[in-house]
Protein backbone atom coordinates (compact mmCIF):
# COMPACT_ATOMS: atom_id res chain seq x y z
CA UNK A 1 0.00 0.00 0.00
CA UNK A 2 1.56 3.33 -1.06
CA UNK A 3 2.01 5.80 1.77
CA UNK A 4 2.23 9.58 1.59
CA UNK A 5 5.49 11.14 2.73
CA UNK A 6 5.78 14.00 5.13
CA UNK A 7 9.14 14.87 3.59
CA UNK A 8 10.13 14.67 -0.03
CA UNK A 9 12.73 12.36 -1.48
CA UNK A 10 15.84 14.16 -2.48
CA UNK A 11 16.81 14.10 -6.13
CA UNK A 12 20.26 12.60 -6.56
CA UNK A 13 22.19 14.76 -9.09
CA UNK A 14 24.11 13.05 -11.87
CA UNK A 15 27.91 13.27 -12.02
CA UNK A 16 28.77 16.90 -12.61
CA UNK A 17 25.50 17.99 -11.00
CA UNK A 18 22.55 19.99 -12.33
CA UNK A 19 22.88 23.61 -13.28
CA UNK A 20 21.81 26.35 -10.92
CA UNK A 21 18.59 26.88 -12.92
CA UNK A 22 16.39 24.52 -14.98
CA UNK A 23 17.31 24.33 -18.65
CA UNK A 24 13.64 24.72 -19.71
CA UNK A 25 11.09 27.41 -18.80
CA UNK A 26 9.27 26.74 -15.52
CA UNK A 27 5.86 26.80 -17.22
CA UNK A 28 6.94 24.10 -19.67
CA UNK A 29 8.33 21.93 -16.87
CA UNK A 30 5.12 22.28 -14.81
CA UNK A 31 3.01 21.43 -17.86
CA UNK A 32 5.18 18.36 -18.47
CA UNK A 33 4.71 17.19 -14.87
CA UNK A 34 0.92 17.69 -14.97
CA UNK A 35 0.63 15.84 -18.29
CA UNK A 36 2.66 12.90 -16.97
CA UNK A 37 0.56 12.69 -13.78
CA UNK A 38 -2.73 12.85 -15.70
CA UNK A 39 -1.72 10.18 -18.21
CA UNK A 40 -0.01 7.74 -15.85
CA UNK A 41 -1.98 6.46 -12.88
CA UNK A 42 1.21 5.35 -11.17
CA UNK A 43 2.64 8.85 -11.38
CA UNK A 44 6.24 9.87 -12.03
CA UNK A 45 9.19 8.45 -10.13
CA UNK A 46 10.86 11.37 -8.36
CA UNK A 47 14.38 10.50 -9.49
CA UNK A 48 13.30 10.05 -13.12
CA UNK A 49 11.46 13.38 -12.96
CA UNK A 50 14.60 15.17 -11.79
CA UNK A 51 16.75 13.44 -14.39
CA UNK A 52 14.46 14.15 -17.36
CA UNK A 53 13.81 17.77 -16.43
CA UNK A 54 17.43 18.25 -15.34
CA UNK A 55 16.46 19.94 -12.10
CA UNK A 56 17.88 19.89 -8.59
CA UNK A 57 16.04 18.75 -5.49
CA UNK A 58 15.34 22.33 -4.41
CA UNK A 59 13.70 23.08 -7.76
CA UNK A 60 11.67 19.86 -7.62
CA UNK A 61 10.31 20.81 -4.19
CA UNK A 62 9.41 24.25 -5.50
CA UNK A 63 7.48 22.71 -8.43
CA UNK A 64 5.67 20.31 -6.12
CA UNK A 65 4.65 23.13 -3.78
CA UNK A 66 3.33 25.25 -6.65
CA UNK A 67 1.19 22.38 -7.93
CA UNK A 68 -0.11 21.54 -4.44
CA UNK A 69 -0.97 25.09 -3.38
CA UNK A 70 -1.62 27.20 -6.47
CA UNK A 71 -2.69 24.96 -9.37
CA UNK A 72 -6.47 25.14 -8.80
CA UNK A 73 -7.53 22.40 -11.27
CA UNK A 74 -5.71 19.88 -9.06
CA UNK A 75 -7.02 21.14 -5.70
CA UNK A 76 -10.11 19.51 -4.15
CA UNK A 77 -11.80 20.71 -0.98
CA UNK A 78 -8.76 22.81 -0.14
CA UNK A 79 -6.28 19.95 -0.56
CA UNK A 80 -3.92 19.43 -3.48
CA UNK A 81 -4.17 16.17 -5.39
CA UNK A 82 -0.44 16.19 -6.19
CA UNK A 83 1.24 14.12 -3.47
CA UNK A 84 4.56 12.42 -2.99
CA UNK A 85 4.08 8.76 -2.04
CA UNK A 86 6.26 5.80 -1.15
CA UNK A 87 5.48 2.79 -3.33
CA UNK A 88 7.66 -0.08 -2.17
CA UNK A 89 11.23 1.20 -2.21
CA UNK A 90 10.51 3.89 -4.80
CA UNK A 91 9.16 7.40 -4.36
CA UNK A 92 6.63 8.80 -6.80
CA UNK A 93 4.89 12.08 -7.47
CA UNK A 94 1.29 11.06 -8.01
CA UNK A 95 -2.30 12.32 -8.18
CA UNK A 96 -4.08 11.11 -5.04
CA UNK A 97 -7.84 11.64 -4.70
CA UNK A 98 -8.69 12.85 -1.17
CA UNK A 99 -10.69 10.39 0.88
CA UNK A 100 -14.27 11.64 1.45
CA UNK A 101 -14.93 12.57 5.06
CA UNK A 102 -17.25 10.45 7.18
CA UNK A 103 -20.15 12.90 7.06
CA UNK A 104 -20.01 13.11 3.27
CA UNK A 105 -20.04 9.33 2.86
CA UNK A 106 -22.84 8.97 5.43
CA UNK A 107 -24.91 11.58 3.59
CA UNK A 108 -24.59 9.73 0.29
CA UNK A 109 -25.36 6.37 1.88
CA UNK A 110 -28.42 7.79 3.65
CA UNK A 111 -29.81 9.20 0.41
CA UNK A 112 -29.09 5.96 -1.42
CA UNK A 113 -30.87 3.94 1.27
CA UNK A 114 -33.85 6.31 1.45
CA UNK A 115 -34.24 6.14 -2.33
CA UNK A 116 -34.21 2.35 -2.27
CA UNK A 117 -36.80 2.10 0.52
CA UNK A 118 -39.02 4.63 -1.28
CA UNK A 119 -38.86 2.48 -4.41
CA UNK A 120 -40.01 -0.54 -2.42
CA UNK A 121 -42.95 1.40 -0.99
CA UNK A 122 -43.99 2.53 -4.49
CA UNK A 123 -43.73 -1.07 -5.70
CA UNK A 124 -45.97 -2.12 -2.81
CA UNK A 125 -48.47 0.58 -3.83
CA UNK A 126 -48.50 -0.71 -7.41
CA UNK A 127 -47.10 2.56 -8.81
CA UNK A 128 -44.51 1.76 -11.51
CA UNK A 129 -44.83 5.30 -12.91
CA UNK A 130 -43.99 6.73 -9.50
CA UNK A 131 -40.98 4.47 -9.22
CA UNK A 132 -39.76 5.53 -12.68
CA UNK A 133 -40.10 9.20 -11.77
CA UNK A 134 -38.22 8.61 -8.52
CA UNK A 135 -35.42 6.79 -10.34
CA UNK A 136 -35.13 9.55 -12.92
CA UNK A 137 -34.88 12.24 -10.25
CA UNK A 138 -32.33 10.25 -8.27
CA UNK A 139 -30.14 9.56 -11.30
CA UNK A 140 -29.06 13.20 -11.41
CA UNK A 141 -27.73 12.96 -7.87
CA UNK A 142 -26.27 9.50 -8.40
CA UNK A 143 -24.36 10.51 -11.54
CA UNK A 144 -22.52 13.19 -9.56
CA UNK A 145 -21.35 10.78 -6.89
CA UNK A 146 -20.82 7.60 -8.92
CA UNK A 147 -17.09 8.16 -9.31
CA UNK A 148 -15.25 5.04 -8.29
CA UNK A 149 -12.24 7.03 -7.11
CA UNK A 150 -14.16 9.11 -4.55
CA UNK A 151 -16.69 6.56 -3.35
CA UNK A 152 -15.42 3.11 -4.30
CA UNK A 153 -17.92 1.45 -1.94
CA UNK A 154 -20.99 2.89 -3.66
CA UNK A 155 -20.80 0.71 -6.75
CA UNK A 156 -20.91 -2.41 -4.61
CA UNK A 157 -23.71 -1.02 -2.45
CA UNK A 158 -25.93 -0.13 -5.40
CA UNK A 159 -25.37 -3.54 -6.96
CA UNK A 160 -26.43 -5.33 -3.77
CA UNK A 161 -29.14 -2.94 -2.52
CA UNK A 162 -31.95 -5.48 -2.78
CA UNK A 163 -30.04 -7.80 -0.48
CA UNK A 164 -28.59 -5.18 1.87
CA UNK A 165 -32.01 -3.62 2.58
CA UNK A 166 -35.14 -5.71 2.38
CA UNK A 167 -38.69 -4.53 3.07
CA UNK A 168 -41.00 -7.22 4.49
CA UNK A 169 -44.61 -5.97 4.64
CA UNK A 170 -46.95 -7.41 7.25
CA UNK A 171 -49.62 -9.44 5.39
CA UNK A 172 -49.59 -6.93 2.51
CA UNK A 173 -52.66 -6.01 0.52
CA UNK A 174 -52.56 -6.29 -3.26
CA UNK A 175 -53.09 -2.90 -4.89
CA UNK A 176 -52.40 -3.99 -8.46
CA UNK A 177 -56.12 -3.76 -9.30
CA UNK A 178 -56.36 -0.29 -7.75
CA UNK A 179 -53.54 1.41 -9.67
CA UNK A 180 -55.84 3.80 -11.56
CA UNK A 181 -57.77 4.80 -8.45
CA UNK A 182 -54.56 5.16 -6.47
CA UNK A 183 -53.07 7.38 -9.18
CA UNK A 184 -56.13 9.66 -8.98
CA UNK A 185 -55.92 9.77 -5.18
CA UNK A 186 -52.23 10.69 -5.32
CA UNK A 187 -52.80 13.44 -7.87
CA UNK A 188 -55.66 15.01 -5.91
CA UNK A 189 -53.51 14.82 -2.77
CA UNK A 190 -50.43 16.55 -4.18
CA UNK A 191 -52.50 19.13 -6.10
CA UNK A 192 -54.74 19.90 -3.08
CA UNK A 193 -57.89 19.42 -5.15
CA UNK A 194 -61.17 17.94 -3.96
CA UNK A 195 -61.77 14.25 -4.59
CA UNK A 196 -65.15 12.74 -5.42
CA UNK A 197 -65.28 9.02 -4.67
CA UNK A 198 -67.62 6.10 -4.20
CA UNK A 199 -66.64 4.48 -0.92
CA UNK A 200 -67.86 1.10 0.34
CA UNK A 201 -68.08 0.93 4.13
CA UNK A 202 -69.32 -1.97 6.23
CA UNK A 203 -71.98 0.21 7.87
CA UNK A 204 -73.35 2.20 4.92
CA UNK A 205 -72.39 0.20 1.85
CA UNK A 206 -71.47 2.11 -1.32
CA UNK A 207 -71.89 5.85 -0.91
CA UNK A 208 -70.58 8.93 -2.73
CA UNK A 209 -68.31 11.31 -0.82
CA UNK A 210 -66.58 14.55 -1.79
CA UNK A 211 -63.57 15.21 0.41
CA UNK A 212 -60.39 17.22 0.72
CA UNK A 213 -57.57 14.62 0.84
CA UNK A 214 -54.94 15.44 3.46
CA UNK A 215 -52.67 12.41 3.98
CA UNK A 216 -52.00 9.01 2.42
CA UNK A 217 -50.85 6.80 5.30
CA UNK A 218 -49.49 3.25 5.30
CA UNK A 219 -50.50 1.24 8.36
CA UNK A 220 -49.92 -2.50 8.76
CA UNK A 221 -49.22 -2.83 5.04
CA UNK A 222 -52.48 -1.15 4.10
CA UNK A 223 -53.11 2.31 2.65
CA UNK A 224 -55.39 4.80 4.40
CA UNK A 225 -56.56 8.18 3.14
CA UNK A 226 -57.11 10.87 5.77
CA UNK A 227 -59.55 13.51 4.56
CA UNK A 228 -62.20 16.01 5.60
CA UNK A 229 -65.38 17.36 4.08
CA UNK A 230 -65.23 20.91 2.71
CA UNK A 231 -65.86 23.49 5.39
CA UNK A 232 -65.34 21.00 8.23
CA UNK A 233 -62.35 20.40 10.51
CA UNK A 234 -63.10 16.82 11.53
CA UNK A 235 -60.82 14.30 9.82
CA UNK A 236 -61.97 10.86 8.65
CA UNK A 237 -60.09 7.70 7.74
CA UNK A 238 -60.87 6.01 4.41
CA UNK A 239 -59.36 2.63 3.51
CA UNK A 240 -58.00 2.99 -0.02
CA UNK A 241 -58.95 -0.48 -1.25
CA UNK A 242 -62.61 0.29 -0.41
CA UNK A 243 -62.69 3.19 -2.88
CA UNK A 244 -64.68 1.85 -5.84
CA UNK A 245 -64.56 4.99 -7.99
CA UNK A 246 -62.56 8.20 -7.86
CA UNK A 247 -62.53 11.53 -9.72
CA UNK A 248 -60.51 14.71 -9.26
CA UNK A 249 -62.65 17.84 -9.13
CA UNK A 250 -61.49 21.19 -10.45
CA UNK A 251 -61.88 22.66 -6.98
CA UNK A 252 -58.72 23.57 -5.10
CA UNK A 253 -58.50 23.93 -1.33
CA UNK A 254 -55.99 25.40 1.08
CA UNK A 255 -53.96 22.70 2.79
CA UNK A 256 -54.20 23.25 6.57
CA UNK A 257 -51.32 24.64 8.60
CA UNK A 258 -49.19 22.39 10.79
CA UNK A 259 -50.86 23.75 13.91
CA UNK A 260 -54.31 22.98 12.51
CA UNK A 261 -53.56 19.49 11.19
CA UNK A 262 -50.88 16.88 11.78
CA UNK A 263 -51.39 13.20 10.87
CA UNK A 264 -49.11 12.14 13.73
CA UNK A 265 -51.94 13.08 16.06
CA UNK A 266 -53.84 10.02 14.83
CA UNK A 267 -50.92 7.60 14.61
CA UNK A 268 -49.12 7.89 17.93
CA UNK A 269 -49.90 4.31 18.91
CA UNK A 270 -49.15 0.87 17.49
CA UNK A 271 -52.69 -0.13 18.40
CA UNK A 272 -54.46 1.51 15.48
CA UNK A 273 -55.34 4.82 13.85
CA UNK A 274 -57.44 6.87 16.24
CA UNK A 275 -59.54 9.93 15.51
CA UNK A 276 -60.30 11.26 18.96
CA UNK A 277 -62.89 13.76 17.82
CA UNK A 278 -65.13 10.77 16.99
CA UNK A 279 -65.18 9.94 20.66
CA UNK A 280 -66.80 13.28 21.46
CA UNK A 281 -63.72 14.59 23.24
CA UNK A 282 -63.33 11.64 25.60
CA UNK A 283 -60.05 11.40 27.44
CA UNK A 284 -57.51 8.62 27.24
CA UNK A 285 -57.58 5.36 29.16
CA UNK A 286 -54.64 4.60 31.46
CA UNK A 287 -53.27 1.08 31.08
CA UNK A 288 -51.02 -0.73 33.55
CA UNK A 289 -49.68 -4.20 32.76
CA UNK A 290 -47.23 -6.48 34.56
CA UNK A 291 -45.31 -9.01 32.45
CA UNK A 292 -43.59 -12.22 33.55
CA UNK A 293 -39.90 -12.29 34.45
CA UNK A 294 -38.71 -13.66 31.11
CA UNK A 295 -35.70 -12.12 29.42
CA UNK A 296 -36.91 -12.59 25.84
CA UNK A 297 -40.27 -11.05 26.72
CA UNK A 298 -38.76 -8.01 28.42
CA UNK A 299 -36.41 -7.44 25.49
CA UNK A 300 -39.27 -7.79 23.00
CA UNK A 301 -41.40 -5.24 24.84
CA UNK A 302 -38.75 -2.64 25.59
CA UNK A 303 -37.22 -2.67 22.11
CA UNK A 304 -40.45 -1.39 20.55
CA UNK A 305 -42.60 1.71 20.63
CA UNK A 306 -46.12 0.57 21.38
CA UNK A 307 -47.70 3.85 22.49
CA UNK A 308 -46.70 7.47 23.02
CA UNK A 309 -45.51 8.03 26.58
CA UNK A 310 -45.02 4.34 27.37
CA UNK A 311 -42.92 3.63 30.47
CA UNK A 312 -41.27 0.48 31.80
CA UNK A 313 -40.05 -0.33 35.31
CA UNK A 314 -38.61 -3.61 36.57
CA UNK A 315 -40.18 -4.77 39.84
CA UNK A 316 -38.28 -6.29 42.75
CA UNK A 317 -39.36 -9.80 41.77
CA UNK A 318 -37.98 -9.32 38.22
CA UNK A 319 -41.32 -8.79 36.51
CA UNK A 320 -41.75 -5.85 34.14
CA UNK A 321 -44.32 -3.12 34.71
CA UNK A 322 -45.59 -1.25 31.65
CA UNK A 323 -47.81 1.84 31.66
CA UNK A 324 -49.26 3.93 28.84
CA UNK A 325 -52.41 5.80 27.83
CA UNK A 326 -54.60 5.12 24.82
CA UNK A 327 -57.67 6.81 23.31
CA UNK A 328 -59.27 3.42 22.66
CA UNK A 329 -58.98 -0.13 23.99
CA UNK A 330 -60.38 -1.73 20.83
CA UNK A 331 -57.04 -3.09 19.59
CA UNK A 332 -55.24 -3.07 22.93
CA UNK A 333 -57.20 -6.01 24.30
CA UNK A 334 -56.33 -8.42 21.43
CA UNK A 335 -52.69 -7.37 21.85
CA UNK A 336 -52.78 -8.13 25.58
CA UNK A 337 -54.41 -11.49 24.96
CA UNK A 338 -51.46 -12.57 22.80
CA UNK A 339 -49.27 -12.86 25.91
CA UNK A 340 -51.59 -15.32 27.69
CA UNK A 341 -50.47 -16.15 31.22
CA UNK A 342 -47.33 -14.00 30.85
CA UNK A 343 -49.25 -10.77 31.51
CA UNK A 344 -51.35 -9.44 34.37
CA UNK A 345 -53.78 -6.57 33.72
CA UNK A 346 -53.76 -4.13 36.63
CA UNK A 347 -55.82 -1.40 34.98
CA UNK A 348 -58.25 -0.45 33.63
CA UNK A 349 -60.47 -2.36 36.02
CA UNK A 350 -63.01 -3.47 33.43
CA UNK A 351 -60.26 -4.93 31.28
CA UNK A 352 -58.72 -6.64 34.29
CA UNK A 353 -62.09 -8.20 35.11
CA UNK A 354 -62.51 -9.33 31.52
CA UNK A 355 -59.03 -10.83 31.56
CA UNK A 356 -59.81 -12.86 34.68
CA UNK A 357 -63.09 -14.06 33.22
Amino acid sequence: MPTMLRRSARCVPPPGGFGMAPSKPIALNLATIVHRLLTNARGWEVQDLCDELEIADRTYRKYRQLLQEEFLPLIRRGKGLVQEVQDGSTRYLRLVEPSPNGEEVAGVLNRLTAHHLARQVLDFMGQPEGRSALDEAFETFWSRTRTGKRFPILGRIQRDLNRLFHFVPDAPKDYSAHDEILAIVLESLVRSQQLRMVYESAAQGAKEHTIEPLTLAMYRSGLHLFGRYAGHKRVYNFVVDRIAEAEILDVAFDYPSTSAYNPERFTQSSFGIYFQDRAGGRGKTSVELVFANKRWLKLYLQERRWAAGQEFRELKDGRLRMTFSTPSMVEVWPWIRRFGADVEVVSPVQVASRRRN
